[in-house]
């Protein structure tokens, strides 16, 4: 530290039995700072919308499903699971009420992902479905949670998830229940490039 001392030499002499005096404290806080910077995960999260929110739960109908590694198997078991909700509510006379959503039980990447695959609708029914159904009635996570918007593919969800990281060690945020999405535009027919993903990590 170096302080403004002047001309006087009592000022001078105390100015500099003051900076020795602090000298260890500020070298102790320097490396307490560098190392909690470099502790902290790489991502940038400047260009990724990200908040944190009072989520309120979405009844859905829900299955499991369980993809092998990589995008693609992703897509094709996601889409699996969404044919057989699509069913159930179709048989059972509900309709849609929201977009679909995805909610990671396990993630790996050699071993892929188990998740479940719900669609939101307004009410529970007053019938729950059978016990032989592959669907369930559920609701997504509510409370606090960690809420990013991911524009594009989505296969660059990686690097959201990176920026989430990033920003919940930044603000001493911690997982407190598993991350979903919802997939807010139809990959069916919107471009790659202008499809919207809400990521969603419940946080405490």
């Amino acid at each position: 530290m170096r302080t403004e001392l002047g001309w006087s030499p009592v000022s001078r002499i105390s100015g500099l039995a003051f900076d020795r005096a602090i000298a260890p404290y500020q070298e102790q806080g320097l490396a307490k700072l560098k190392a909690l910077a470099e502790s902290l995960p790489p991502a940038d999260w400047s260009q990724v919308q990200i908040s944190v929110e009072e989520l309120e739960p979405m009844v859905i109908a829900v299955t499991a499903g369980r993809a092998g590694p990589g995008p693609a198997a992703a897509a094709a078991a996601l889409a699996e699971a969404y044919e057989r909700v699509g069913e159930f509510l179709s048989r059972s006379r509900i309709a849609p009420a929201g977009a679909p959503v995805a909610i990671t039980r396990e993630w790996d990447p050699e071993d892929g992902w188990e998740f479940f695959a719900g669609i939101p609708i307004a009410e529970a029914p007053a019938s729950r479905p059978d016990r032989e159904s592959p669907v369930r009635i559920g609701q997504t996570p509510e409370g606090r949670s960690v809420v990013a918007v991911h524009f594009g593919p989505h296969a660059g969800l990686e690097a959201t998830y990176d920026a989430i990281a990033a920003y919940m060690a930044v603000h001493d945020l911690e997982a407190a229940g598993p991350r979903w999405e919802q997939y807010v535009n139809d990959p069916g027919t919107t471009p790659a490039g202008e499809l919207i993903t809400r990521v969603c990590v419940p946080v405490r």
